[in-house]
């Protein structure tokens, strides 16, 4: 009897749910969290509290004095939620920020970030297809981000991290959909804006989802202009609602984004004179053979 072949979409699914399942077990064994970076995850703790208060105006000045990584404060206020839900469930009824104080660890809201690096092994999936991949092509481009040490055993929930990789992919997904369009433009913008704004070292991956939108529209450069108008105004459009916010309580936005990116160019955590070799040496320290195949596709590629 002819043996049925599972199909790679099953394989894919298969791929997203052993990666939850592997998180789970990874955070509930207490995760890889806990350097002072993750201090900035407690910004959502506070966002849910006072809006729990109904104190909107201190929610927004939170919010509008977050200029560091700003848009990951909502995905820290969701991930609080969802650990306020599981307290209430067992331990009853606490006002919100005593969450803090509450014997439910904190590995229920990474967890739940940690949703965020198993979709983007479905992304990395639904993007090679809609560039014109085989099945068979984009499970193993699902596969290889599904291995990938970076992507999973580094991965710090509590950070920006994930959440940002998957907004970018999500815009680049969804450009790959509508490739021609003002519809693809608005969400490549937008979507890459948003992920600048959750982890802004990501800014490079922006600027390349950015950029191949724009060539996805072949030698049109009337459209291509036109297009990239408007997915650069989309992209500025969650920056323009950060600011109108700041100004509403006193603050400005922009201005402390400024301060905040001129700071960080003083921050070294490493041998800067090592240039660009930083890549080969990271990847090799933590992909080690995985790199050599991942090279090995970009050359053929």
């Amino acid at each position: 009897m002819p043996v049925n072949k599972v199909s790679p979409k099953l394989l894919a699914l298969a791929l997203f749910f052993f990666a939850v399942l592997l998180r789970f077990i990874l955070c509930s064994k207490g995760g890889q969290f806990f350097i002072i970076d993750e201090t900035r995850f407690y910004n959502g703790h506070y966002l849910l509290s006072h809006l729990s208060d109904l104190d909107i105006l201190a929610a927004l000045n939170l919010i509008s004095s977050s200029v560091a990584h700003t848009f990951f404060i909502f995905f820290a206020a969701l991930a609080e939620g969802v650990r306020y839900v599981v307290v209430i469930f067992f331990e009853g009824f606490v006002p919100p920020y005593f969450l803090t104080q509450s014997d439910i660890g904190i590995e229920y809201a990474a967890f739940t970030l940690s949703f965020a690096s198993s979709f983007n092994v479905v992304l990395v999936y639904l993007i090679i297809i809609k560039l014109g991949g085989s099945t068979y092509q984009a499970l193993v481009g699902a596969f290889l981000l599904f291995v990938s040490n970076t992507n999973f055993y580094f991965s710090r929930h509590l950070l920006p991290y994930d959440c940002a990789t998957m907004l970018a992919l999500m815009g680049f997904y969804l450009s790959c959909k509508f490739p021609i369009s003002i519809k693809g433009s608005i969400y490549c913008g937008l979507f890459s804006g948003l992920a600048t704004l959750t982890y802004n070292g990501y800014w490079p991956l922006s600027f390349v989802l950015w950029m191949s939108h724009l060539l996805f529209n072949g030698g049109d450069y009337k459209k291509i202009t036109k297009l990239g108008f408007i997915s650069f105004v989309s992209g500025i459009f969650p920056l323009v609602i950060l600011q109108i916010i700041s100004l509403i309580v006193d603050q400005n936005f922009l201005s402390g984004l400024l301060v905040w990116l001129k700071a960080t160019k003083l921050n070294q955590m490493g041998n800067f004179g090592i240039g660009w070799k930083v890549l080969f040496t990271y990847l090799w320290s933590s992909e080690g053979v995985i790199m050599i195949i991942y090279i090995i596709g970009l050359v053929l590629s």
